[in-house]
């Protein structure tokens, strides 16, 4: 899953003082436990209020740093920046209103939507409908589907 971007609007990652609300649509495991799992990476999320979750940094095996060890490799770890093709393929994906998730969620099966922030001063790019970040803090299920 990539997000894609125009780098002529938006070039940098962007960083606010205040607390950014997002919204992100997950598939539940079990509402009782509080456990999610993202519908596109299978990430699984054990939400309470507070809880910040970061996103995991790919590695890729090409030039950069010596990771030494038993089975040596060049590594280096996935750039929080966008390609020459204006995608970003490391972060944790939101939408930027309800609206949007509430629309999306209808898409699939067991879908909640889930309030969360981007903490202040961690860095995000956005496009039209969607948000990227390397962080997300939890605050409430803003609303569940019917089964």
């Amino acid at each position: 899953m990539c997000f894609e971007i125009d780098t002529n609007k938006c070039p940098h990652a962007k960083s606010s003082k205040r607390d950014v609300v997002a919204y992100k649509m997950l598939s539940y495991i079990s509402r009782r436990d509080k456990t999610y799992k993202s519908p596109f990476q299978n990430t699984k999320y054990t939400v309470r209020p507070g809880k910040t979750f970061y996103a995991k940094r790919k590695s890729r095996i090409g030039p950069g740093q010596w990771t030494g060890g038993r089975r040596s490799r060049w590594q280096r770890l996935e750039r929080f920046e966008p390609n020459q093709y204006g995608d970003i393929t490391t972060g944790l994906h939101s939408y930027k209103t309800l609206a949007k998730a509430m629309t999306n969620s209808g898409k699939g099966v067991y879908h909640d939507i889930l309030r969360f922030v981007i903490p202040a001063g961690t860095p995000y790019y956005e496009n039209g409908t969607e948000r990227v970040s390397l962080q997300l803090r939890f605050v409430e299920v803003v609303h569940k589907t019917k089964n």
